[in-house]
Parts: C-alpha cells; structure tokens; sequence
C-alpha cells in the first residue's frame, strides 16, 4: 500500500510545524512505521535539526526525477528519513515546484507508510502546490490571541488548491498553555465556531522540546514520559486511526 501524504502546513511562523513533522514521524516509527519527511523550507529547519547542513532544496532548472536536489537520506531514526531543504526552495516556481513535488512522492511513496511534506509559513505559492499534492492536510496552531485568525486564512488557502473538496483538513493544537484564560477561549473557538475537524490529541507547551531538540533528540528520546511525547504519542495513534 502507498503512503498516506500529509502537508503540514499554516501560514502562520512558529506553530511547531517541523517539530510536529519530526515528533510525528519518530512516534510512529516506534511501531514500525516508515516516514519520509521533505523538508520544503527554504530556512531548512528540519533539516538541521535532523543533522544535516542545509544544501538541499528543490533544485531550480533541474529536471524531474534527476537525483540532484531530491536525494533521500538516512536519519539516526531508522524509521524515518529526509529529503533536505536548503535556499535553492525559495527560487523555484509554483507549478515547476509542484510537478516536482509530486514526481518524488510518486517515486518512493512506495517505500513508505507516511511522506509528510513540512511546508514553510510563507511562501505561499509553495505551500499550495504541496497542499495540491496531499490529500490530508495538518495545520497545526497556537493557542494564541489572532491564532484561529490565521487557521482561518490556511483554510481559505487549501480551498483554492487542486482537489480541495477532496481534502481532508485538521487542526492541531499545540504549545497549549492551560495556565492561560486566552487559550481555553482560542481553543474552544477553534473547536466549536470555525466547523473544522480537529484532533482530539493536544500538545502541552513543554520545555522538554526545546531542550531535547538543543541536544539533538526528540521529546521521545529525550523523555518518553513527558508531557509532549505524551501528546505526541496520542496524535500518532490518532492518525493510525484515522486512517
């Protein structure tokens, strides 16, 4: 059976995109499930943070398929690995980036149960070609003052994508700080007012994030029992299920 293709994506900085991409990934590889991650920021962030410099990219100019920008490494996780990013992404074009995406998932889906194409917050003629390639989208999202703002206009975007009906949309909190009056409020809009679908599992604001990924681990390498890799390991059952 292919791979499920999952964009993560908001056009909103800072929502933990990658760190869901890569904690997702590491998860589901505890059971046996193969990820490829494709790293479409320019800024490469997934890229570093899985030890790799940041030289990859979609290659500008260069044919599809050719094995130049596009090769898939190794990670330290044996159940996942990475297409890099790197600066060349900023410079390619909407529709020669889309072909290009689409060719490589065509190419080694094959290989895996999950490609998950970690998008970056702006470029907006990016993320709707990767958006276009994925049949079931992962906006992940504060609980911040204006943040069901910008789910709101990620939504908006992912409607004007090929096959948007087909689309199968949900939202992700994350970084949730129950301590905070605001966010119970952002939350219960988000769940309540917008008619989108959101998953069940939450991810806590945990300072085991930042500290794991300072070492260069996930939250479940660095604290399997910790509040994040709770919730992670939540979300990952949750999209075996949904599935």
């Amino acid at each position: 059976m292919p791979a499920r293709i999952l964009a993560i994506a908001n056009r909103k900085g800072g929502v933990g995109k990658t760190t869901t991409a890569i904690h997702l990934a590491a998860t589901l590889a505890i059971g046996s499930r193969r990820s490829l991650i494709l790293d479409l920021d320019p800024q490469a962030t997934a890229t570093r943070a899985l030890g790799f410099l940041a030289s990859g990219g979609i290659p500008e100019g260069q044919a599809v398929g050719s094995d130049g920008g596009d090769r898939v490494r190794k990670t330290s996780d044996p159940g996942v690995d990475l297409v890099p990013g790197g600066p060349e992404t900023s410079l390619a074009g909407g529709a020669a980036a889309g072909t290009w995406i689409a060719s490589l998932i065509a190419r080694e889906q094959a290989k895996y149960d999950f490609v998950f194409l970690d998008c970056p917050p702006s470029a907006t003629d990016l993320i709707l070609e990767a958006v276009g390639c994925a049949p079931e989208i992962l906006v992940p999202t504060v609980c911040e003052p204006y943040a069901a703002d910008g789910v709101q206009s990620m939504i908006e975007l992912v409607s004007t994508a090929r096959g948007a009906a087909q689309k199968d949309v949900g939202v992700l909190i994350t970084m949730f700080d129950p301590t905070q009056a605001f966010a119970w409020d952002v939350a219960r809009r988000i769940r309540e007012e917008m008619g989108l679908r959101v998953w069940r599992a939450v991810i806590p604001r945990d300072p085991t994030v930042p500290r794991a990924a300072a070492r260069g681990r996930t939250v479940i390498q660095e604290d399997p029992c910790s509040q994040a890799a709770v919730g992670y390991i939540e979300l990952a059952r949750e999209v075996l299920d949904h599935g």
